[in-house]
């Protein structure tokens, strides 16, 4: 399977997201994506996120830092919303989604992404313009 390599980042001098970049440098002066007009713009180096090759349930491609919720059912026919945010694990070589509210002691629970996705999986925002929400844990 081939996946589209691009990125998303949020701009240094305005703050707006460049969503779809083919064009990634990363240098000694910082990161850089290419934006809509094709100049090349810094960007936050921590707002940096690859495509996941995957869209959500709606159509909306995900990212690296993007926050999603997904459907989980249970035996017993019911069901229930479970939240986390995307990101690569390097040590497992694999997109996982990072949930951190499913545990009471608020231990970090990874599922593959490719599981959530058989579950409604969807785009609810990202943790750069919603920090509080992976931060403050257990809800």
């Amino acid at each position: 399977m081939k996946r589209e390599i691009k990125f998303r980042g949020r701009r240094l001098d305005n703050g707006e997201w460049i969503i779809g970049s083919y064009t990634l440098i990363q240098d000694g002066d910082g990161v850089w994506l290419e934006d809509k007009n094709l100049d090349v713009v810094k960007v936050v180096p921590e707002t940096l996120g690859q495509f996941t090759g995957l869209t959500d349930m709606e159509g909306l491609e995900i990212y690296e830092g993007d926050r999603v919720k997904w459907l989980r059912h249970r035996m017993d026919g019911t069901g229930f919303f479970e939240e986390g945010y995307v990101e690569f694990k390097v040590d497992e070589q694999r997109t996982v989604v990072v949930n951190r509210f499913t545990t009471m002691d608020d231990r970090e629970m990874l599922h593959d992404i490719i599981r959530c996705r058989q579950h409604n999986l969807r785009v609810v925002g990202n943790i750069h313009d919603n920090p509080e929400a992976i931060e403050g844990g257990r809800q």
